[in-house]
């Protein structure tokens, strides 16, 4: 039965497709699987935002193994095909605290962000949302990872800057509270990185959250994946273990682009785990992210382990 449903994914629709991918890396987090699909997505006779999800996705399920060298493979394809995108994707990446970034690698990303014109990137073709989410938010994407790259620099008052750019956005009705929420993240940003952990914490518990459901299932922005992971690693780092392993228990339960951020939660619930002496609970929590690391990049492994 599974092969014959194998068979007819090829000849599916892009939105079926999409849907079929999304599924299998969500529901029961099988990480080859949802490969298999989201590379059929990116097949050359696929539609441009296609074959754009296709590597997007990609992206993310290699970083979830902790390949970053792969990972580059797959935003290298997706630069090619859609360079907007591709930057903002890697400059995503680069925002992710267990991602190893020299400070040459931050600015020259900073760099080239500074430079994209918004503009110039291609909307959907496509009005599903699993497509069109970030259509009308190229500027607020710059603007936002902009903030959290110059946080990351230690540069506070551009940072700043671009988080009162980001708050001042003007979205459709449809965005929720999206331009507050990331705003209050680039905040936090700073003043995670100035060590002000409980202030830092206070602008992530303020945050309204307000969403729509279906662009939450396939955008990082309306997901917060980045504000949803940092809230529990400072709670770690405040030594508020029981805080923070409930918050990294809900991570990467319904976006693939989450799937990094889940993978690093898993280890940082054992390490809980370890540090309240539960330690059956402790090999049960490292066993799945030992599984999808078992191949992952030294640097990615050092990063995590540090």
């Amino acid at each position: 039965k599974i092969a014959a449903v194998e068979a007819r994914m090829p000849s599916a629709d892009d939105v079926g497709l999409v849907l079929s991918a999304w599924s299998i890396a969500t529901f029961p987090h099988e990480i080859d699987g949802a490969e298999h699909v989201m590379s059929l997505l990116t097949a050359p006779d696929r539609s441009f935002e296609a074959r754009q999800l296709g590597n997007r996705w990609l992206v993310y399920l290699e970083l979830a193994r902790g390949k970053r060298g792969a990972a580059q493979q797959k935003l290298d394809e997706l630069t090619r095909i859609a360079p907007g995108v591709g930057l903002e994707v890697e400059a995503y990446l680069s925002t992710m605290p267990f991602v190893p970034m020299t400070e040459a690698e931050l600015y020259d990303v900073t760099d080239r962000l500074e430079a994209l014109d918004p503009a110039t990137i291609r909307p959907s073709g496509n009005p599903s949302v699993v497509f069109s989410s970030h259509d009308e938010l190229h500027p607020l994407i710059r603007e936002y990872l902009l903030g959290l790259l110059r946080a990351r620099l230690g540069d506070a008052e551009a940072a700043l800057r671009h988080a009162e750019a980001v708050r001042a956005a003007e979205l459709p009705s449809t965005a929720g509270s999206l331009a507050e929420d990331l705003s209050q993240s680039v905040r936090a940003a700073v003043l995670y990185e100035e060590g002000r952990l409980e202030e830092a914490l206070g602008e992530l518990v303020g945050a309204p959250h307000s969403a729509w459901y279906g662009q939450t299932l396939v955008s990082p922005l309306y997901s917060r994946v980045g504000p949803r992971f940092r809230r529990p690693e400072i709670l770690f780092e405040l030594g508020r273990y029981e805080e923070a392993e409930q918050w990294y228990s809900t991570i990467g339960e319904l976006s693939p682009p989450a799937r990094p951020s889940r993978s690093v939660a898993r280890l940082r619930m054992s390490e809980i785990a370890e540090a309240t002496g539960v330690t059956d609970r402790a090999g049960r929590y490292r066993a799945p992210f030992e599984s999808l690391w078992s191949t992952a990049d030294p640097e990615m492994l050092a990063e995590v382990s540090g």
